[in-house]
């Protein structure tokens, strides 16, 4: 027996009671009826959007065998990455596979030589004022408590020779651990050969 059933004739609210239909206001029950049906369609769509993406990979890893095997021809590049256009040049596919990176205690050891780096450059003129700014977002923390990888090594890109922000920013790589990856496939496509690439977006929020 379902114990979350709602009987018929009763509507459940927020706070879980069950109230008689004829008591919730009409406007109250279209608006129930529509975010319903758009919830039950968008879930549909994340699941045939689910099986194209599981799809797409398979076919694209069964054509690079195919051709390795068959043709001799080595498709592909770095870390599984490969990019593939149809023979008019106007349709392109990408499949990549991405890390997933967090950083080990060490990068608490880091943050604490950048920020006595930064206490000894206060007055010296010749260190950039928005580095102060730069270090304080690389290290803001999210809502889950979780650092932001690409603004942490977003600090490996400024060239300061100085030998406690060089040992920070061996911390840095060293503390790096891959914890996982992802695959994705993009699609693209453009008008003539020499036009520019259009990516075709498969996130509603772009469409």
């Amino acid at each position: 027996m379902d114990t979350n059933a709602v009987p018929e004739g009763y509507m459940k609210n927020a706070q879980g009671h069950l109230v008689p239909e004829g008591h919730v206001e009409e406007v109250d029950i279209v608006r129930d009826d529509l975010v319903r049906n758009l919830v039950v369609r968008g879930k549909m769509l994340q699941s045939d959007i689910r099986k194209y993406r599981s799809d797409a990979m398979s076919e694209v890893k069964s054509f690079i065998q195919l051709a390795a095997s068959k043709y001799d021809v080595q498709i592909g590049g770095r870390k599984g990455n490969v990019s593939m256009t149809s023979y008019d040049g106007t349709r392109m596919i990408k499949m990549q596979v991405s890390n997933r990176i967090n950083f080990d205690e060490r990068i608490q050891a880091a943050e604490q030589l950048i920020n006595e780096c930064l206490e000894e450059w206060t007055d010296r003129p010749e260190v950039p004022s928005e580095l102060k700014v730069v270090v304080a977002n690389a290290f803001a923390q999210n809502a889950q408590g979780q650092l932001s990888v690409t603004k942490i090594l977003g600090l490996l890109r400024w060239d300061i020779q100085h030998a406690k922000w060089l040992k920070a920013m061996d911390i840095i790589r060293d503390a790096m651990q891959v914890v996982g990856s992802a695959e994705y496939i993009r699609l693209y496509e453009r008008d003539t050969p020499e036009s520019q690439w259009k990516a075709i977006p498969l996130d509603i929020a772009k469409l």
